[in-house]
């Protein structure tokens, strides 16, 4: 069975009228249950765009931005996260 786009990708569309002061980076920890480890990992490893750019983690989310999020990538990056630990 071939995956569609949407199984691929996981879609954040961030929709607030008015500035939060949130990071990037924060969003995706709480949102994913990640550890800073884990949030440097995914960042470094390129699988996080925001309109085809690469953000840095310390993006602060806007009103309009769409985030885009390889799924499998996401796992990968995660779980080799975990077992990189010494």
């Amino acid at each position: 069975r071939q995956m569609c786009i949407r199984d691929r990708v996981i879609k954040i569309h961030i929709k607030c009228e008015f500035e939060f002061d949130l990071k990037l980076s924060s969003l995706i920890r709480r949102r994913f249950s990640l550890s800073a480890n884990q949030v440097k990992r995914v960042f470094e490893d390129g699988i996080i765009t925001i309109s085809g750019n690469k953000p840095p983690q310390k993006h602060k989310v806007k009103n309009g931005d769409i985030i885009l999020i390889q799924r499998e990538e996401l796992s990968k990056s995660v779980n080799r996260s975990i077992h990189d630990i010494r």
